[in-house]
């Protein structure tokens, strides 16, 4: 029982990667899975060339990822499945770079959700004939449960002309799936599409520094209860 565990623990110095660099799509494996945690807190992990570089699954509360690094992962670099259910993560100083999808909250129960001071980039590394041609830097989808509370504030968040969808895309099933949402002081450019796409959102404030990019900043892709820019 998670909640018998509250001293946590602290994960640190671990590198899980595949004795291949090449841009074949049939990657397996997770690097890291996290279930049922409470306290927890990942430092200085490395994770490349996987199918998910750090997967979080079921109920889990308080946890930490930082200085860490999560590169070039063909489906995700830090995923929360449908069936997580997390109160409070910081996800800080890390580089998350050239995964498909960088962040990935997958219909997954969140609150208190705060990304801060990372690296995070899409480039090409994962562009071959049978990958998804999609990509993300934050994706976040609710249709089933309750995304409430996301900061994503003080990043650096990149793309190299490779997210088609949106480099942030925030959709929810109605506006109350996703609630109160801060993206603000980042440095954020060069999309080929829009930068920010919103749906089934509440409660939205959007700020920072945006360049570079082919078309608008914001899309509305479905309905939004309340936006200030």
């Amino acid at each position: 029982n998670y909640w018998r565990k509250e001293a946590g623990f602290v994960l640190d110095q671990v590198k899980v990667h595949t004795l291949n660099d090449d841009r074949s799509s049939q990657k397996n494996g997770y690097g890291i899975q996290m279930i049922g945690t409470c306290n927890a807190t990942l430092r200085n992990v490395h994770t490349a060339h996987l199918k998910k570089g750090i997967l979080i699954s079921g109920a889990n509360r308080n946890m930490n990822i930082a200085d860490s690094y999560i590169w070039a992962n063909t489906e995700s670099g830090i995923e929360f499945d449908n069936t997580c259910k997390l109160h409070q993560i910081n996800i800080t100083c890390c580089h998350i770079l050239f995964n498909r999808i960088n962040i990935f909250l997958n219909d997954a129960e969140m609150y208190n959700i705060q990304i801060v001071g990372n690296d995070i980039e899409v480039d090409g590394t994962l562009t071959v004939r049978d990958q998804p041609t999609s990509k993300y830097c934050i994706l976040a989808i609710a249709n089933e449960h309750l995304i409430e509370d996301l900061t994503i504030v003080g990043n650096t968040i990149e793309d190299h002309w490779h997210c088609i969808d949106g480099m942030i895309k925030l959709q929810g099933k109605t506006t109350g799936h996703i609630v109160s949402v801060s993206i603000g002081a980042n440095s954020t450019g060069n999309s080929p599409e829009h930068v920010i796409a919103l749906g089934g959102c509440s409660g939205v404030e959007i700020r920072g520094q945006y360049k570079g990019s082919i078309k608008s900043v914001l899309k509305f892709i479905g309905d939004v209860d309340g936006v200030r820019m």
